[in-house]
């Protein structure tokens, strides 16, 4: 074991921090900082407020993907759409951007999908679904008595994106509310085997067109979407 003030380590270490040391004193002196600053405090705010300017005016960048269109709101009023590109728009609070995909969207009806992805309406590119049966809504009643589960996926489309933000109170919810009243109502009236076999085609159809018939009584002016298509996932 060697003494510490002997020692070559230790001696090494001790030269590095006082060149350190001595390094600090002539380059980092804070009082000589600080009397620079004193006397080019003006050009030092300047270039502060320019630096602020040029940041919140970067803020206005938008950029609108291939699969989206964008609704500019100017102090809240709808004001332009914006198709796929590179956008500057008067940053936040004059104007925002609302984005809409415009990929096939998917209400469930008897079941919920989960997703890994953030929270909002389901895709068919949505990865790693899991499903999850409910029950309400599932249980149905055939016109020969019999109970059935029935599992419904409704595809649709915004085509009308200031009809489907400002116009309609949760578009979704009122596709879902009149696909499984036109369900029920149509299993009612069909016995178990047609449901299952040669009708069933037929039946998706027939609830397609009564879904739509039935959204136009819900909301006349429009969801602002388009129905792609009814599909029955499940039916034992």
């Amino acid at each position: 074991f060697e003494r510490g003030s002997t020692s070559p380590t230790m001696l090494a270490w001790t030269d590095r921090l006082k060149n350190f040391d001595s390094w600090l004193n002539h380059y980092a002196n804070f009082d000589d900082a600080l009397h620079w600053g004193e006397h080019r405090w003006k050009s030092i705010v300047g270039a502060i407020a320019v630096l602020l300017v040029t940041a919140y005016a970067a803020s206005g960048l938008t950029i609108i993907a291939p699969d989206e269109v964008g609704v500019v709101r100017q102090f809240g009023r709808p004001t332009d759409d914006l198709a796929p590109g590179w956008y500057w728009r008067y940053p936040w609070p004059i104007e925002d951007t609302l984005r809409v995909s415009q990929l096939i969207r998917t209400v469930n009806i008897g079941f919920q999908q989960s997703t890994d992805k953030a929270d909002g309406a389901l895709t068919w590119s949505s990865a790693h679904r899991k499903e999850t049966r409910i029950p309400q809504e599932a249980m149905m009643m055939t016109g020969d008595g019999k109970l059935v589960d029935l599992l419904v996926s409704v595809r649709f489309k915004v085509t009308e994106p200031r009809v489907y933000l400002f116009q309609v109170n949760n578009a979704e919810e009122i596709i879902r509310a009149a696909t499984e009243s036109e369900l029920r109502a149509m299993v009612a009236g069909r016995p178990f085997v047609e449901l299952l076999t040669h009708q069933r085609g037929q039946f998706q159809k027939d609830v397609l067109a009564r879904v739509e018939a039935r959204c136009k009584e819900l909301a006349p002016g429009g969801l602002g979407v388009v129905l792609d298509g009814i599909s029955i996932i499940d039916l034992h």
